[in-house]
């Protein structure tokens, strides 16, 4: 008999970034969220859902990028991205609306997970910096079930 593949439901939403986000300058890291152990959950996805409050974002191309943070060893995490040529690419780019002051609200969906305890940093690349307050970065993890 064939197998068909489902979506298990996903866990609850959580606060990975708040007040780490507010006013961040543009081209600047968050700090680091607190560590989201998948080691035990071994969810395979995570969506990413950035709220931002109403600020204006430069001309061009505004986004914000979401990194993520491996510890393959348990212990000892990986360099923790700062811009510099050596970083490896972001895992979630958030597109922004250009030169327009409005409060944002971006999903990134399905975004593969190892088995490893991770922690999340954002790039603000808007071209100003975020609002003040109310700022957030959430995440949900979910797997596939064969049935």
């Amino acid at each position: 008999m064939a197998t068909t593949f489902k979506w298990t439901a996903p866990e609850a939403i959580a606060t990975a970034l708040s007040t780490e986000l507010d006013a961040l300058a543009s081209a600047a890291f968050s700090a680091l969220s607190a560590e989201i152990d998948n080691e035990t959950g071994l969810y395979l996805y995570m969506n990413l859902e950035l709220s931002l409050a109403s600020f204006t974002p430069g001309a061009g191309s505004p986004y914000c990028a979401a990194y993520l943070v491996y510890c393959p060893d348990g212990t000892n995490y990986e360099k923790t991205p700062d811009g510099t040529s050596g970083d490896k690419p972001p895992d979630a780019i958030f597109p922004l609306e250009a030169s327009v002051a409005q409060a944002s609200r971006v999903v990134i969906v399905d975004i593969p997970i190892p088995p490893l305890k991770t922690k999340i940093t954002l790039k603000n690349v808007s071209g100003a910096a975020l609002a003040g307050t109310g700022n957030a970065l959430k995440y949900r993890r979910h797997n596939e079930q064969g049935v």
